[in-house]
């Protein structure tokens, strides 16, 4: 620590290629050792420009600095010119200085509550016989705090250190004197702000009533806050006004977030044209840091609108109530839907890589797909659990990702299903300096019901920007020309719809990620999927593409543009694609 230290206090000298070729250390007492350590700190090079005198006397300053704080309490160094322009920094460490006594004073100390040892700890570190070193002194100086903060005396200091030397011993004597400040038992926290609801604040604190206060509690709390939506910042201070001793209050200094936020976003993928998605955000609406928000997506193939709240901590902490409401408009090859959902759910952050989520859907469609026009509502419950080990959600380059959502249904209207619908997905990252490899396998299935008993949206299709790049949204699917029957059920064959959505999903990808330079890299991917008619995903139906794209990297994350080529191309396929959009593929 000592060491880095005194490295950034010479950087602000001179930079290490700023040193002069003919700079040298001498001295009789320079042992091999103390040479190498003072080059290190100093940061010595062969090839330099020469400097000036005053540079001199400052690298001998910071070289003098460094002896003290290794034990070598006399230690003494000059830069001397010793001919045309050569210098040499004269080194004179004279002896090292040994601990002889660590003594330990607290300054107005609560004598009844006080008990730490702070001797002892001090002697830990500062241990008597051994050489004085800068870096166990604040060692020392910080395990006292940390005793002292885990004891309830979280202002304690460090007001006073006195080395005293006693060059006839060739040592020193050490002197620490702390102040405890007061001794504290927490109480409830305190919003004077009225930012938050009170209730709400106790339901976030570390503590029982009564419980002695310690950094690492109080420290969890701040975090706590921290994590909130509505809250940029928060400190605490005590509130000891009304003399009372037995608990004492916590006060919560908040620095809101701005109460709302925008977000938008615009992409574009050759098969599926371009699409904005924006939201509108209004933070801690009823002063329980909830969150509403209103949405929409507009798109040449999907239209979304819809509003929706969370509320986090909801009846326990770390979990989340979400309220969601959406109309729907879809438009594509396979089906035409104009729709409805209203969703109730919670999630929950069980660990730093678990979080688990279950939610009730209504959903009612006025479907049009090759088999006809129905209307149908569904009644599900989805039940997701997702395991995150990356760094980096938005441009991961370690770890993997895994998903799991099971979501049971049941569908009523001109006719009835029950099924259950899987969907599980796998994603890894392994990186070699600025060089990411990537891998996603995601597959699902429809279990209990055929696919043409589902409604059309709740099927799986294959093909298009966020499934396999190369080929046009949706045409990985089933085909329902030349087909008259699906499945034991005759089909209208309609013209303006030319594929099916299945009840099953394969889909992989392997992508290699070059960052050039901070801002721009490169990617190169091939991919392949299907969906197909049979409950069991088949690998023998899948088609693969290939390509290449550009990172842009900004703050909020890299922008993509990629080219995709189908390898397994059909007559009707075209001859590549192109997709635009905020976020790596995966």
């Amino acid at each position: 620590m000592v060491r880095a230290l005194l490295a950034f206090v010479f950087g602000v000298f001179v930079s290490p290629t700023g040193l002069a070729q003919d700079l040298k250390l001498s001295g009789p007492e320079l042992t091999p050792e103390l040479r190498v350590e003072l080059e290190n700190i100093l940061g010595l090079r062969l090839e330099n420009e020469q400097l000036s005198a005053s540079t001199y006397n400052q690298l001998a300053d910071v070289a003098k600095r460094y002896l003290r704080s290794v034990g070598f309490v006399d230690g003494d160094v000059q830069a001397i010119l010793t001919g045309d322009d050569i210098w040499q920094l004269q080194v004179e460490p004279g002896p090292t200085f040994e601990i002889l006594s660590v003594q330990v004073e607290v300054a107005s100390p609560p004598q009844a509550r006080l008990n730490v040892d702070l001797q002892q700890i001090a002697s830990n570190s500062l241990v008597t016989g051994e050489v004085v070193k800068a870096d166990a002194l604040i060692t020392a100086e910080q395990e006292i705090l940390d005793a002292l903060f885990e004891a309830g005396f979280v202002v304690a200091s460090i007001v006073e250190r006195s080395v005293t030397i006693n060059r006839d011993r060739t040592g020193v004597d050490v002197e620490l004197k702390v102040r405890t400040g007061d001794f504290n038992r927490l109480g409830l926290p305190t919003d004077p702000s009225g930012w938050f609801e009170n209730d709400f604040l106790s339901s976030l604190k570390t503590w029982e009533d009564g419980e002695v206060a310690t950094r690492s509690t109080l420290g969890e709390f701040v975090s706590r806050l921290e994590n909130l939506d509505s809250i940029r910042s928060a400190t605490l201070r005590f509130d000891r006004s009304d003399g009372d001793q037995s608990t004492t209050p916590v006060i919560v200094n908040l620095k809101p977030t701005a109460k709302n936020r925008f977000e938008g976003a615009v992409g574009y993928a050759g098969s599926e044209g371009f699409g904005v998605n924006a939201q509108w955000f209004r933070r801690n609406l009823f002063r329980r840091d909830e969150t509403s928000n209103v949405f929409g997506l507009f798109a040449e193939l999907e239209t979304r609108i819809g509003a929706g709240i969370e509320r986090p901590h909801f009846g326990r902490l770390g979990r989340t109530l979400r309220l969601n409401a959406e109309a729907y408009q879809l438009r594509t090859d396979a089906f035409d839907v104009d729709g409805g959902l209203i969703s109730v759910g919670f999630e929950r952050q069980t660990s730093d890589v678990l979080s688990q989520s279950a939610r009730t859907k209504l959903q009612t469609i006025r479907g049009r797909d090759a088999i006809g026009d129905r209307r149908l509502s569904t009644l599900s419950f989805e039940v997701n659990n997702a395991f995150d080990f990356r760094d980096d959600p938005f441009d991961p380059s370690q770890g993997a990702f895994f998903a799991l959502s099971t979501e049971p249904a049941y569908s009523w209207g001109e006719e009835s299903a029950t099924f259950v619908r899987l969907v599980g997905e796998a994603r890894g990252y392994v990186s070699f300096g600025d060089i990411t490899t990537a891998f996603r396998t995601r597959m699902g299935s429809l279990i209990g019901a055929e696919a043409q008993e589902a409604p059309p949206d709740l099927r799986f299709y294959s093909g298009g920007g966020g499934s396999v790049r190369g080929y046009g949204y949706q045409t990985l699917s089933p085909r329902i020309a030349n087909q008259p029957v699906l499945n034991g059920v005759p089909i209208d064959r309609r013209d303006e719809f030319e594929f099916f959505g299945g009840a099953s999903l394969i889909e992989t990808t392997a992508e290699l990620r070059i960052r050039h330079t901070e801002t721009w890299g490169s990617a190169v991917f091939i991919e392949g999927g299907s969906a197909d008619l049979s409950p069991e995903p088949r690998f023998d139906t899948m088609r693969y593409a290939a390509g290449f794209g550009l990172r842009y990297f900004t703050e909020f994350g890299p922008l993509r543009a990629d080219i995709a080529f189908p390898i397994d191309a059909r007559s009707e396929d075209e001859a590549f694609q192109v997709y635009v959009s905020i976020g790596q593929a995966f």
